[in-house]
């Protein structure tokens, strides 16, 4: 992590020799490195995580016997300083009261937002899993680095309305679907488990035909009369900017409440559709009849009163 600026920093930092038997052996003055895991996708070569100081203390290591003996470690991807992870089954956190209106015009303006709530990005966060390692030659179906995908979120509330925002990192932004088909592509998906065992999974995309926010769960009453939405892409930053307001009352919530939240950004490199995501927690994509209920996945938060 570049103290500095707090955002991510490739840079080298340890080497040592892979043995046979798939051991790391480390330099005597390197801090602890963990145990080589199994090989992963392209690199035919084996994982190792070095301990390091910031906010995540894991670290990829890649080796190529192919090639060479050495492994070498690179802190490719590291989230801005400061910025925890929700986990399910941990206490509720706040979202906090914002102190002005928002504006919701795919902009997140500091002093409108602040500090950004936690972010994603990767490797970690990457899912499925065999995706978060280099694959194909030209990187387009595989997560490369936070550059390919990384995202800052932002969550507020006021009396009425509870608040999404997102700055999501994204070298090639692709989606042309309609309807429900907007979540195969780039697109922030939201999950709320509200109470009553309401679910509300919501969808909000960028497409050449303008703004899509699509309802594919929740109650009877349809979000998107009432909701309020909004994208812009920078292509000169590669990055994606989304702005969501819920009112509150629609979602069956009031200030004071507790919720389950989630939220995940699916990566499209190529146009045919999205291979891999960024989720904060599971069951949002891939949820399936044996999955645990949104209730017990997300994490908690507690909306200001």
């Amino acid at each position: 992590i570049d103290v500095a600026s707090g955002k991510p920093a490739e840079r080298q930092i340890t080497t040592g020799s892979i043995q046979k038997e798939g051991k790391f052996k480390a330099d005597a003055s390197l801090p602890g490195i963990g145990e080589l895991t199994a090989p992963i996708s392209y690199y035919k070569g084996t994982l190792a995580f070095v301990a390091i100081q910031g906010d995540i203390t894991a670290a990829p290591m890649y080796n190529d016997s192919r090639y060479h003996n050495m492994g070498s470690g690179s802190v490719n991807l590291m989230k801005p300083i400061g910025e925890s992870v929700p986990k399910a089954g941990a206490g509720p956190q706040p979202v906090a009261r914002l102190e002005k209106p928002i504006r919701v015009d795919g902009t997140v303006a500091p002093d409108e937002w602040g500090k950004a709530t936690f972010s994603l990005s990767g490797p970690v966060n990457i899912f499925p899993t065999a995706q978060r390692a280099q694959g194909a030659a030209d990187g387009a179906t595989t997560w490369i680095s936070y550059d390919d995908l990384g995202a800052k979120v932002y969550l507020g509330c006021d009396s009425n309305a509870l608040y999404v925002a997102a700055v999501v990192t994204d070298d090639r932004h692709f989606n042309s679907n309609t309807g429900e088909d907007i979540l195969n592509g780039d697109v922030m998906q939201v999950g709320i488990a509200a109470p009553k065992n309401v679910h509300w999974n919501l969808g909000l995309a960028l497409t050449p035909d303008g703004v899509v926010f699509h309802q594919a769960e929740g109650s009877t009453n349809s979000l998107s009369q009432v909701a309020g939405y909004a994208v812009t892409r920078s292509e000169s930053a590669k990055s994606t900017t989304y702005e969501l307001r819920l009112p509150l009352a629609a979602l069956g919530l009031e200030p004071g409440a507790e919720f389950g939240f989630n939220t995940v950004f699916l990566d499209d490199d190529t146009g045919n559709g999205a291979r891999y995501w960024l989720q904060l927690g599971p069951g949002l994509v891939g949820r399936d009849s044996k999955t645990a209920p949104p209730s017990k996945l997300y994490p908690r938060f507690i909306l200001a009163k």
